[in-house]
């Protein structure tokens, strides 16, 4: 898989740190995601709570 860049319809630090490193590791070279998905995940998920409130 070289060249080949992966759409997400979800994006969270769990996934950013472990699923999409090994994904990179195999030659997936970028990610997009739609900007309402990316917010959403952003703003309704506990794990980016506090650094929001920073």
């Amino acid at each position: 898989m070289k060249n080949f860049s992966l759409w997400c319809d979800f994006i969270e630090n769990s996934f950013l740190d472990n699923e999409f490193l090994n994904l990179l590791s195999h030659g997936i070279n970028g990610a997009t995601s739609n900007p309402a998905i990316f917010k959403n995940a952003i703003l309704n998920s506990p794990i980016y709570k506090d650094k929001i409130l920073k």
